[in-house]
């Protein structure tokens, strides 16, 4: 069994907390501030209003992820030793796997359906970029072929 000390994991998960607190306001208030805005203005949406309520829910959202970054690291030390490229895949594990959990519970709606190879494929109506107005993808291709790529090209 791995003994941890408990006391360094709150320590350390607190001071994580007060890094990412800062870093996440510093990229998207300061370096992202006109992505966001030109994302807003392309969707027709308002942007989110600063409010404590919103303040708090950060600082817990933060909490919960420096403390997740350093238990993390606390659990790998035995498999992968103490150190730096320890503590980084702890924090990118941290970073990207409760992102992935809420994006799945959230938004997948598969379902197994009867599609075979060559069939047509169902006609899909999206929302635009405007945020309002509907697109039928027949309407967009007609009888051109789709190829449809899910990934990453970078």
């Amino acid at each position: 069994m791995i003994k941890i000390n408990w006391a360094r994991v709150i320590i350390g998960g607190l001071v994580a907390t007060v890094i990412l607190f800062v870093t996440d306001g510093f990229l998207h208030e300061r370096i992202l501030s006109a992505d966001w805005q030109a994302v807003y203005h392309a969707l027709g949406a308002t942007p989110p209003q600063h409010n404590p309520a919103a303040l708090l829910y950060f600082v817990v959202f933060e909490l919960g992820r420096g403390l997740i970054s350093i238990y993390l690291y606390a659990l790998m030390r035995s498999c992968c030793g103490p150190g730096p490229k320890t503590a980084a895949l702890a924090g990118v594990v941290a970073w990207i796997g409760p992102r992935n959990v809420v994006g799945m519970l959230r938004y997948d709606q598969r379902r197994e359906g009867t599609l075979q190879v060559g069939d047509r494929a169902p006609d899909v109506t999206l929302v635009a970029l405007d945020g309002k107005t509907p697109v039928r993808i027949a309407d967009a291709i007609g009888d051109r072929p789709l190829v449809l790529i899910f990934g990453s090209f970078t």
